[in-house]
């Protein structure tokens, strides 16, 4: 996985288990963490000071960039998604599968505190431009034959007002969400399955 700092001079790359930070015309490579898995995908903070990943030991983390220090924001590890950062690089949200009956939107600082569920039963979050809202893609909505089908829903960062946005009643998947600019439209991959 890859995602480039929000200034463009740098970029980040899982690659055997490691992460590594480059400058934009691929020199200067430096590892800033170890134990990265590329499943969880990487998420560069907005200030370009951290790195949202997914640690093999420590489950969803926060990395400094200049400092190496790696903050877990669970206690286990968790299968992940990408993370989204909120505007002011100050909270991220992120897949949090510590309830082992459902995988949680949780919501946490970038130094690992004031973790928080947002909602049950979502994974693929994505903040608004104003950080008062998050996309997400459900799993938890029946279908017609009963069977959970995927769709993308929007609830309110304090985890009110949840609304589902798409109602194709497919067993495909609504993934990674992202928002205008505006945050006045989100687009999504739709994958049939």
């Amino acid at each position: 996985d890859v995602d480039w700092s929000r200034d463009g001079t740098r970029f980040a790359v899982v690659a055997e288990n490691s992460l590594d930070v480059l400058s934009s015309d691929g020199s200067g490579r430096r590892t800033v963490a170890g134990s990265a898995g590329w499943d969880g995908g990487i998420a560069w903070s907005p200030d370009g000071t951290r790195i949202g990943y997914l640690n093999f030991d420590k489950g969803p983390s926060v990395v400094e960039v200049e400092t190496g220090n790696v903050v877990p924001l669970v206690g286990l590890r968790n299968m992940a998604w990408r993370m989204s950062w909120a505007p002011d690089s100050r909270a991220v949200a992120f897949v949090n599968y510590e309830n082992m009956a459902s995988n949680d939107i949780a919501i946490g600082q970038a130094d690992g505190s004031g973790v928080r569920t947002v909602i049950a039963g979502g994974v693929a979050p994505s903040f608004s431009p104003d950080a008062s809202r998050i996309a997400y893609q459900s799993n938890r909505d029946p279908g017609a034959g009963g069977r959970l089908v995927t769709e993308l829903h929007v609830v309110n960062a304090d985890g009110s007002g949840n609304r589902r946005l798409t109602t194709n009643g497919r067993t495909g998947a609504a993934d990674y969400p992202s928002w205008s600019p505006d945050g006045s439209l989100i687009v999504f991959a739709y994958n049939k399955g």
